[in-house]
C-alpha cells in the first residue's frame, strides 16, 4: 500500500492570497462593465412602458374622448390631479393589475402597489413617472405627455430622486419617445417650453 508522501506540497498561504487578490481584480472589473450595461436594460425598459402606456391612454381617449383625469373639465387645465389622473386607467378595468408595474420605471425605489389600489396609492410614492392630463392627442405644439418622475421646466429636477441623472425618457403628443441627455441639469431640447414642462404632474 502507498502512503502519502511527506514531500506532498499543496497552496502556500503567499500564493493563495495572490489568488484571492486576482479573483478580487477581476470581480471589481466585471462590476464596473455591469453597472453601464444595467442601465442601458433599465432605460430599454422604461421606454417600452411608456410605449405601452400610450397605448392604454390611446384606448382611454378612444372611448371616452380624453386623457384620463380625476379633474372636472372646469379645472382640470388649470389644476391638474398628478399622476393621481392615471387612476381612472384603474378604474374602467383598461389596466389590469399586471400592469400596474409599467407604472414604476425599473431600478427606482417605490412602494409596491396593493391588490386593490385605492386612488391614494397613485402617488409620486407608487408611480415613477410624470403625467399631463391635459395633452391633446396629435397636438402640433407636441406637448410632453409621460416623462419619467424628476422632470420639471425641462430640468433634471435632484431633489425629486429622477429616475436617470444623465437624462429622461419623454414621450410627446406626437406618440414619440424620445430620451433627452441633460446637461449641466438641463435638458438639451428646445421643442418644448417651461410652460409645457410644467403640466407634467407627479
Amino acid at each position: 500500500m502507498k502512503t502519502a508522501s511527506k514531500h506532498s506540497k499543496g497552496f502556500t498561504l503567499i500564493e493563495l492570497m495572490v489568488v484571492i487578490s486576482i479573483i478580487g481584480v477581476l470581480a471589481t472589473m466585471g462590476l464596473a462593465a455591469f453597472n453601464p450595461i444595467k442601465m442601458m436594460v433599465n432605460k430599454m425598459k422604461s421606454k417600452d412602458n411608456m410605449k405601452q402606456l400610450l397605448l392604454l391612454l390611446n384606448i382611454y381617449q378612444q372611448q371616452l374622448g380624453s386623457y384620463p383625469t380625476v379633474q372636472p373639465n372646469s379645472t382640470r387645465y388649470t389644476r391638474g390631479g398628478g399622476v393621481k389622473d392615471l387612476y381612472p386607467l384603474w378604474e374602467t378595468q383598461l389596466m389590469k393589475k399586471e400592469q400596474l408595474k409599467l407604472l414604476q420605471p425599473p431600478g427606482v425605489a417605490l412602494i409596491p402597489f396593493s391588490q386593490n389600489p385605492s386612488k391614494e396609492e397613485f402617488d409620486k410614492l407608487h408611480i415613477g413617472y410624470s403625467y399631463n392630463s391635459t395633452a391633446i392627442p396629435d397636438d402640433p405644439n407636441n406637448p410632453p405627455i409621460i416623462s419619467e418622475r424628476g422632470v420639471s421646466d425641462g430640468r433634471i429636477d435632484k431633489t425629486e430622486n429622477p429616475v436617470f441623472g444623465d437624462g429622461a425618457h419623454v414621450l410627446f403628443g406626437n406618440s414619440n419617445t424620445e430620451f433627452i441627455p441633460a446637461v449641466n441639469g438641463k435638458l438639451s431640447t428646445k421643442d418644448v417650453t417651461a410652460d409645457q414642462w410644467g403640466k407634467l404632474l407627479d
